[in-house]
């Protein structure tokens, strides 16, 4: 019963928006959760809004990430104009919960569901036509990221949304949540994304550059082919987490050893 309540809560009373109404939770994640929603009435297809979107949701004081992301869309948008292979973004909306609190919304294409979720539902690995396909299409919207300066840094079967293509109903992949996006050349103090589809040289350098991303497109190809976790396959992916507990002064003095035996 308590469980139910909460569910209530999160979707009645986060409020809805001045032109949408939210609808079920269709998801959640660290950044918050997403709901689907509907435009009302008069306002489908008015400023660019479709008739059902997905609405990513947050406390306006835990939004940070959602915000960025938008931030980040609208430069891609500005720089490289449009692209079908990177989910669209409609706008961003405060809304207030029963409670009092403001709530930033982030409202988005909505997707059939993730690559994650199409490869769980079928239990093993993709057809190769299918897997052709959609590694063309996000490696279009990779392209796109790079070509405006940006690393995505998250890149992932999660993070890969199917949406219909209304001329033939066939599902096209599409780039999303690029809230952990960087620019490129931009230095922080440690790799972000998911550490199963990180680079050697951004768990062991924190160098997280473009072809980082195209390491962990090839870890998508890779479970897209065979329905199994890159970990299951790359030796250097099983150590990851061990390398990630360690100590700054051993990995520095590993790093030293491995370049010794290089040279």
């Amino acid at each position: 019963m308590g469980a139910m309540k909460r569910k209530a809560t999160e979707e009645s009373f986060l409020g809805s928006g001045h032109k949408w109404k939210r609808g079920n939770k269709i998801g959640e994640g660290s950044f918050g959760s997403v709901f689907v929603a509907f435009s009302k009435l008069p306002y489908i297809n008015m400023d660019n809004m479709p008739e059902a979107m997905a609405v990513k949701s947050a406390k306006i004081k835990e939004s940070e990430s959602i915000q960025y992301e938008l931030q980040v869309f609208r430069d891609l948008k500005n720089q490289g104009g449009p692209c079908p292979f990177i989910i669209e973004h409609y706008g961003e909306e405060v809304t207030w919960s029963d409670e009092g609190e403001e709530v930033y919304n982030l409202a988005m294409e909505v997707a059939w569901g993730s690559l994650a979720r199409l490869i769980k539902i079928l239990g093993h690995g993709l057809p190769e036509r299918d897997v052709r396909r959609y590694t063309c299409d996000i490696l279009e919207g990779v392209r796109h990221l790079h070509k405006c300066g940006y690393v995505h840094c998250d890149l992932k079967p999660h993070n890969i949304l199917l949406t219909e293509n209304e001329d033939d109903y066939s599902l096209v992949a599409k780039v999303a949540d690029l809230g952990l996006a960087k620019k490129k050349g931009e230095i922080g103090d440690r790799w972000r994304g998911t550490p199963m589809y990180l680079s050697p040289e951004a768990v062991l350098y924190n160098e997280q550059e473009q072809p980082s991303d195209i390491w962990a497109v090839g870890c998508i190809v890779l479970e897209m082919l065979t329905g199994e976790r890159p970990r299951n396959h790359f030796t250097i992916l099983r150590v990851i987490p061990s390398i990630l507990l360690m100590d700054w002064s051993l990995k520095s003095l590993i790093q030293s050893r491995v370049l010794q035996g290089i040279s």
